[in-house]
């Protein structure tokens, strides 16, 4: 892969990150976050109010799959994980959990290589930033457990790819494991400095 295709999945990863913060800007406006890191989204309003923060998680997360994806030896490179593991940190285990089947079964359905391996993960990311939530005290992490969370998933993904999917997922894990990892780390780095800082206008905890 060379240097343009690179800069082409930096900058779709870039897009989607966007998309996010937007999507968390209004979320946090309008109240659907909790503003004094007492409660989860699912405690302060109860799981009907939890609605627009699974739509919205999972909607940048279908849209990552089909717009903003690269396809490369037969896998496509998204941000899908990365999309619900952001909603658990954000809005606890419901909706992370919640974003990730949606986000997942959608990727199930497209049939692509390596989908079931996806849509696990991307069920497993919203879980683990639930649990990462709830263990910080129902708020998001410290920047190094944001992106460490996010990197434990993805480290996920390509495990199951390297292990279900033959010398296909191999070579691709050999090929462009590294650079994934780095671009979701890279990824839940910006996104984290621009909730904690910008959005929530807290000092930075690293």
């Amino acid at each position: 892969m060379d240097i343009s295709s690179y800069a082409i999945i930096f900058l779709k990863a870039m897009l989607i990150l966007g998309y996010a913060v937007l999507s968390t800007y209004y979320l946090y406006t309008a109240g659907l976050i909790s503003r004094d890191d007492a409660n989860s989204i699912n405690e302060l309003h109860g799981w009907k109010r939890a609605i627009p923060a699974i739509i919205l998680f999972s909607l940048i997360g279908i849209f990552a799959h089909h717009f903003f994806s690269f396809e490369s030896e037969g896998f496509l490179i998204a941000e899908r994980s990365f999309i619900a593991t952001a909603a658990g940190l954000i809005c606890g285990p419901f909706t992370g959990i919640a974003s990730g089947l949606i986000i997942g079964g959608e990727e199930l359905m497209m049939g692509e290589a390596g989908s079931i391996c996806g849509a696990l993960t991307t069920v497993i990311g919203g879980a683990l930033g639930g649990i990462i939530y709830w263990m910080a005290g129902n708020r998001f992490p410290r920047i190094m457990a944001a992106i460490t969370t996010a990197l434990v998933t993805e480290f996920i993904h390509l495990a199951l790819l390297w292990f279900f999917t033959g010398s296909a997922g191999q070579n691709f894990v050999l090929n462009y494991g590294i650079s994934i990892i780095c671009l979701n780390a890279l990824t839940m780095l910006g996104f984290s400095i621009i909730y904690l800082g910008i959005i929530r206008k807290k000092p930075l905890e690293w």
